[in-house]
């Protein structure tokens, strides 16, 4: 049997992957017609790029689902005859396939059943070790950026070293057998991989700092959970086994966390660089909130705009007047509720509370910022002002504080003193 073209080889790969084309149909038309019900999934579908991005994922999605019905030889079996053979080479007799589409390897296994096999490999790394790229980024990107001075200086330097290397060298050099017998996977597992495990605890620990009871509950499950499958992924030790990654996997799952790391940090970093001037972290550093609070959590408890509207009054009110007079000033603090919007942060508490007229260091210890009232408060809806709104302040442009309710006079020359005695004569 004589080799086929590659005009035979492309039909004969593109009829393989029939699966593949039913799947991407069937989600492509029940996507777009229903795409104004789906929320922010459906806008995906309004942008050609985000359609063709879609696609490529999906692509491979359902190659990794469907490898089992597209392969067309063993992804692990050898044929005699067949290594290092070019592309469309007629198999032995007696095999699953008559070809080898994508030719033979060294081992004489099947290029092309090795690649739509390997689909399922790549999607049980990729989503984990980006997720552990996020975690490291973010984790080092949120203080450097909001504490700046040597910190920041010290991290970016270092992420500019990583970034100063090219990325398909950096794979290379980190996936070779060589790298691997010296040890230095290792080392970087057990570096990057108990990130997440400080990103959790610190999520918790600033979240129920006033709550020691539920603090301790999700501090030591993180830490239980964390350190059992930080012993199994990075050295290895699970006693149990369920916590394990074979050596060549876990080269491959430190280098995608290794090189894209640095990107998130530089990123995070900028980001927290320009909300850190935000008048609601002003706010938060005024209530006596801690830093990592303020980064993880003061925006989602200030997220409605009228709740930040408050925050700024909150900020520039001098301090020695809440002392003196906590309950005058007390409702410049209050943040009014919009109609459909749930009562976050400082809406849930009494007013005036007790806390006000403290240093701020202690009034969050007085005064929990997340207790809630003890009944249910219904939600009370107000009348459109809009058109009121714009008559009083036509009214006070036409009549200004002050006039007696006449009209100001025209503007213009005043005129001469020969010009009034004539008027008068």
């Amino acid at each position: 049997m004589e080799p086929i073209g590659w005009g035979s080889i492309f039909a004969r790969m593109f009829i393989q992957f029939w699966p593949v084309w039913v799947a991407l149909i069937i989600t492509y038309a029940a996507s777009i017609h229903y795409r104004r019900r789906l929320g922010l999934y459906g806008k995906l579908f309004d942008s050609t790029v985000g359609m063709i991005g879609f696609g490529i994922v999906m692509f491979w999605v359902y190659t990794a689902f469907f490898a089992d019905i597209i392969i067309t030889h063993d992804p692990l079996g050898q044929l005699s005859g067949m290594k290092n053979k070019p592309p469309g080479t007629p198999a032995p007799d007696g095999s699953s396939y008559a070809f080898y589409l994508l030719g033979g390897d060294n081992l004489a296994r099947d290029v092309f059943s090795r690649v739509v096999m390997g689909a399922r490999r790549v999607l049980a790394i990729a989503p984990a070790a980006t997720l552990f790229a996020f975690m490291v980024g973010i984790t080092l990107g949120l203080p450097a950026g909001y504490f700046a001075g040597k910190l920041d200086t010290g991290l970016s330097f270092l992420a500019n070293l990583v970034l100063a290397f090219p990325v398909i060298l950096l794979f290379y050099l980190l996936v070779t057998p060589e790298i691997r017998d010296t040890g230095i996977p290792v080392v970087l597992a057990a570096i990057l991989f108990i990130f997440p495990i400080i990103f959790m605890v610190t999520l918790f620990q600033s979240r129920f700092f006033t709550d020691p009871k539920r603090r301790n509950i999700y501090v030591g499950i993180t830490l239980v959970i964390g350190l059992w499958a930080y012993s199994g992924l990075a050295f290895n030790a699970d006693p149990l086994g369920v916590w394990s990654m074979a050596p060549n996997m876990l080269n491959v799952f430190v280098a995608v966390v290794f090189v894209n790391a640095p990107t998130v940090f530089r990123i995070v970093r900028g980001i927290v660089l320009d909300l850190r001037s935000r008048d609601y972290v002003a706010a938060g550093q005024t209530r006596g909130e801690g830093p990592w609070y303020i980064m993880l959590w003061e925006e989602h408890a200030m997220g409605n705009p009228a709740q930040r509207t408050r925050a700024t009054n909150c900020r520039f009110l001098p301090a020695h007047r809440l002392h003196h007079h906590p309950a005058r000033h007390a409702r410049l603090l209050r943040p009014r509720r919009q109609p459909g919007i749930p009562r976050l942060g400082l809406d849930h508490q009494r007013w005036p509370p007790p806390s006000v007229g403290l240093p701020a260091s202690r009034s969050r210890a007085r005064h929990r910022i997340d207790e809630p009232r003890p009944g249910p408060q219904p939600a009370r809806r107000r009348p459109a002002r809009r058109k009121y709104e714009r008559l009083m302040l036509s009214f006070r442009h036409k009549y200004p504080r002050g006039s007696g309710g006449r009209q100001p006079p025209a503007l213009g020359p005043k005129p001469s003193a020969k010009g009034e005695d004539h008027d008068k004569t």
